[in-house]
């Protein structure tokens, strides 16, 4: 491990390489276009009220919400830990939260895409009862 001159000097004589633009700027990008299409997506389902009425729609809210947490969340911490290499008196900590977080995020989504294939399922097999018993809500109590 490095003591902490070490690390100071070479954080602050450090140079942009053309390594470390490139990420900053995959990594900006990404983050940039990934909020402002999640955003956009939550926008549409506040604001078109027949999206709320239909459960694949319910699914993709709440799959879209949880990718739109974790972009928030986890995104800025590796930006800047990529971008710029920070000594954090918590370091082993927030490794541990984001990682947490990214596997919670994952799972959940994996678990709406399930529901999106149950909820399709039973559209598909039993239609006529579906359309009667099956609205919105039944996603909300699937989730």
């Amino acid at each position: 491990m490095q003591s902490y001159e070490e690390f100071h000097n070479r954080n602050v004589t450090s140079l942009p390489t053309p390594v470390a633009l490139f990420q900053f700027i995959s990594l900006g990008l990404m983050l940039a276009v990934a909020g402002a299409g999640n955003c956009l997506v939550i926008y549409g389902f506040g604001r078109f009220l027949h999206l709320r009425r239909r459960s694949p729609h319910t699914f993709m809210f709440g799959f879209v919400s949880m990718d739109l947490a974790r972009i928030l969340f986890c995104f800025p911490i590796a930006f800047v830990t990529v971008v710029h290499p920070l000594e954090f008196k918590l370091g082993s900590a927030i490794c541990q939260g984001m990682a947490f977080f990214n596997v919670f995020i994952l799972v959940g989504n994996s678990l709406n895409i399930c529901g999106m294939a149950i909820d399709r399922y039973f559209d598909n097999k039993y239609r006529a009862a579906y359309r009667r018993w099956c609205r919105g809500t039944f996603a909300v109590v699937v989730l």
